[in-house]
């Protein structure tokens, strides 16, 4: 039992100068794993002493749990480092990263040239306004019309007169003027057929 204990001390002097001189380097990589791993060994060198001199059950971690100071941890990806300080690790690398990105959009920004050019462009619009004359005279707006219309139940002649207006300018404009056929000016105008039976469309009946 003593020898145990002796052989177990022994073990425990040496690997605690080894870890310390590990630790002590501050090397990442497989030098860390290593640290970590104879780190374990030496959490269960000392579980063991202190079972052989307390009288305890050894702690037991069985896969994906590894033994961790007093207790377990887990490491699911048998690593030999604890899960919990993976992600650790993790997390500060993306912060890292996030402010190189950062700090390369600023250079980029600093560096860049814009050039604007600005083209006028004049247009000129011409208008053309043609000047439009009716009639010049009265001929011009058409020719006189006699027509046979019904009054009073018989047939009278009624006469349309075309007749320029301001004539020669673009205010002309032309106009109709009508009349009785017979009769005079202050007389009523005389009946060019009586209809014993009335008068439709110009015609007696």
């Amino acid at each position: 039992m003593k020898k145990q204990v002796v052989l177990l001390l022994v073990a425990v002097c040496l690997l605690t100068s080894y870890v310390s001189a590990a630790e002590s380097s501050d090397d990442g990589g497989f030098l860390g794993f290593i640290t970590k791993f104879f780190s374990n060994i030496f959490d269960e060198i000392m579980g063991r002493i202190s079972s052989l001199i307390g009288g305890e059950k050894p702690v037991v971690c069985n896969s994906p749990y590894m033994r961790y100071g007093s207790g377990c941890c887990l490491d699911a990806d048998g690593s030999g480092i604890c899960d919990r300080d993976e992600r650790t690790t993790t997390t500060l690398l993306e912060a890292t990263s996030t402010t190189e990105a950062t700090t390369t959009t600023t250079k980029a920004t600093t560096s860049t040239t814009i050039t604007t050019t600005t083209t006028t462009t004049t247009t000129t619009t011409t208008t053309t306004t043609t000047l439009v004359i009716i009639c010049d005279e009265s001929a011009d707006c058409g020719e006189q019309k006699e027509l046979r219309v019904c009054n009073n139940g018989d047939v009278f002649m009624k006469r349309l007169s075309p007749t320029c207006k301001k004539p020669g300018t673009t205010e002309s404009f032309c106009v109709t003027a009508e009349s009785w056929v017979g009769g005079g000016m202050m007389s009523k105008p005389v009946p060019t057929e009586h209809c014993a039976y009335g008068c439709k469309d110009g015609e007696c009946l």
